[in-house]
């Protein structure tokens, strides 16, 4: 026999009415019960649990024995799992990936480790995550602050990369953040006019002094803004430009 976890409501239980048969269907009722328990694929229930029984005729004549479960659907969570297509690639393990064959074959290979990740469970979705963050900053005429805490200054006035992926970075999203420098004061330093963000395919533009407004591949958006099916979005908080992405990049100008 086989058994199911079913997991329900914490403290609900269906405690449905019997349904009453045609006489003309006991005798088949009676056939379906005893051959399920001959076969080992029922037993008998004593709990507080009840669902009505359906006899529903076939197209060849015969009657499928069914058991009426909404009320318990009703009650019920249930894990989602999409199903794989051919040529789908998923990962196990954050060291093995897998690729579904059209034969319904699944060939896995095993990868080298990733630093700083982990195979977890995040908003419904099981991947590999990073572990941890970093943050890197400029500011003032302008003032650096490297991801590993190295304070340098530098006084160019063009654009620059501020941030963005490594090209052999395996699964992560590639992203870019730059900024451009203009003149200030007496000319002998710099400051910065604006910053760019590429990522899924836009660019997205936070602009000196335009508070509730960002440009999006050179239109105008009034904050706030979700883009990119939710994965992506910007807003205001406070005197910055926030945006966020759904795999925790996060870049904030004032």
């Amino acid at each position: 026999m086989t058994h199911h976890h079913i997991a329900t409501s914490p403290g609900q239980k269906v405690r449905d009415h019997y349904r009453p048969l045609p006489k003309k269907m006991w005798g088949v009722l009676r056939e379906e019960i005893e051959a399920m328990l001959t076969l080992g694929l029922m037993g008998e229930s004593h709990n507080e649990w009840r669902s009505p029984i359906v006899l529903v005729p076939k197209a060849d004549g015969s009657t499928r024995f069914s058991i009426d479960f909404w009320k318990v659907s009703a009650i019920s969570g249930f894990d989602a799992y999409p199903v794989p297509q051919a040529g789908e690639t998923f990962h196990p393990t954050c060291q093995e990936q897998c690729v579904c064959q059209a034969s319904g074959d699944v060939v896995c290979k095993v990868l080298s480790s990733l630093p700083n990740e982990e195979y977890k469970l995040v908003n419904g979705i099981q991947k590999c995550q990073p572990i941890g963050s970093a943050k890197c900053s400029a500011a003032g005429d302008p003032h650096y602050l490297s991801f590993d805490r190295v304070a340098f200054d530098f006084q160019g006035t063009c654009t620059y990369i501020l941030a963005k992926t490594c090209t052999n970075t395996g699964n992560l999203t590639f992203f870019a953040v730059k900024v451009e420098n203009v003149p200030w004061g007496n000319g002998k330093v710099s400051v910065t006019k604006l910053l760019s963000v590429e990522v899924y395919g836009l660019t997205l533009t936070l602009l000196q002094n335009r508070k509730g407004l960002v440009m999006v591949n050179n239109t105008r958006a009034h904050l706030p803004i979700s883009l990119s099916n939710g994965a992506l979005w910007v807003y205001q908080s406070g005197t910055s430009l926030v945006l966020h992405t759904d795999f925790n990049l996060r870049v904030s100008y004032d």
